[in-house]
């Protein structure tokens, strides 16, 4: 029995050659799976792999991306090569989403905080919290982590954030943790260190935009809650 392959099929229906033709909007998210894989097995194609990897994700790339090396592995024919392949692809990805993030940067809304710092916090399975540091224009100065911690709990470095507010010139500031567990509720600590942060920003004239709580598929912020204004 021989290894199946897409090489009989018509040259607009293989992937690599439907890319080169058409571009790669063309391609469905099984078929550019399939180019990473590269060949098939002697049961299934590339394609038809790519689609039993997909569905093991839900047909979801997202989740496809929290996968690892041993869970890529349990769809028959994917090896450790391909895996690490996908592996390798996922991270290219979000690393070229983080490096997107450039200083000077204009933050208008939680959205937009969301989309900028969700590369950083992706597949994280602890707490990390971290600082955006805005001048009056709303614009980035820079974006500081200022602690890490366990998979319920971080401890953050109240006083360095305090200390990089002065020296960049910070007029206003936006914090950020994430919840592993996938809970975009607030708990009572979350509350205490952003009236303890709030607070200090004040005493420097500046002021905390926002805190926002994030997960990999969504976010809770402070502000839009108005959960600011009552603490």
């Amino acid at each position: 029995m021989q290894l199946k392959t897409i090489k009989s099929w018509s040259p607009d229906d293989r992937p690599r050659e439907k890319m080169i033709n058409k571009g790669t909007n063309a391609l469905t998210d099984a078929e550019l799976l399939a180019i990473l894989l590269g060949t098939g097995t002697r049961e299934a194609s590339a394609l038809e792999l790519a689609k039993q990897l997909l569905a093991k994700a839900k047909n979801n790339l997202a989740t496809l991306g929290d996968l690892d090396l041993h869970g890529l592995q349990q769809v028959s024919g994917i090896g450790p090569a391909k895996a690490v392949t996908v592996l390798a692809a996922i991270e290219l990805g979000r690393r070229r989403r983080k490096a997107k993030v450039k200083m000077g940067d204009h933050v208008g809304s939680s959205q937009t905080m969301y989309e900028i710092l969700l590369p950083m916090f992706e597949n994280k399975d602890h707490e990390m919290f971290v600082a955006v540091f805005l001048n009056a224009r709303n614009m980035i100065l820079e974006i500081s982590n200022l602690g890490e911690g366990s998979a319920v709990a971080t401890v953050v470095d109240v006083r360095r954030l305090m200390k990089l507010t002065v020296d960049l010139k910070a007029v206003n500031v936006i914090v950020a943790h994430n919840h592993p567990s996938g809970s975009l509720q607030p708990s009572e600590q979350d509350n205490q260190l952003t009236r303890k942060i709030r607070d200090g920003l004040d005493l420097f004239g500046c002021k905390l935009l926002d805190h926002l709580i994030i997960t990999d598929s969504d976010y809770f912020s402070y502000a839009n809650s108005n959960t600011l204004v009552g603490l």
